[in-house]
């Protein structure tokens, strides 16, 4: 919960602690709403990260059912390519995603998941 929200007390970690928390736990007025809150964040980032794991492996099945070349991490690691050659120029880059950025804004290539996006905005 911690992670989700500023809490005005550290992580009990031992029995000591907790004995000790529960007093504060008690004073501390707005506690149902923060849990409340918290819960409800949770359960939007896990609701996020299903949709969008989803929506990936929805893409990816659907560009190799009609021929497209989908790497996974696994093969650009496996991979002993030190750069990412521009097939347009003869620019390098060290990673798959700055040759792909540079493809867009120097030559206006677009990747083919973008067709499939509603928006180039994370709603996370």
């Amino acid at each position: 919960m911690s992670t989700l929200i500023d809490l005005p007390f550290g992580p009990p970690n031992n029995d000591t602690m907790w004995h000790d928390l529960w007093p504060l736990l008690a004073a501390w007025k707005p506690w149902k709403q923060t849990v409340q809150r918290a819960c409800k964040k949770q359960l939007l980032q896990e609701k996020l990260a299903s949709e969008v794991k989803s929506y990936h492996t929805n893409i990816v099945r659907e560009l190799e059912i009609f021929g497209g070349e989908v790497w996974s991490e696994e093969d650009v690691i496996a991979e002993d390519t030190v750069s990412f050659r521009c097939p347009t120029c003869t620019q390098c880059f060290p990673s798959c995603q700055q040759l792909a950025l540079h493809a867009f804004r120097q030559h206006g290539v677009v990747a083919q998941e973008r067709h499939y996006v509603q928006s180039t905005v994370c709603p996370g």
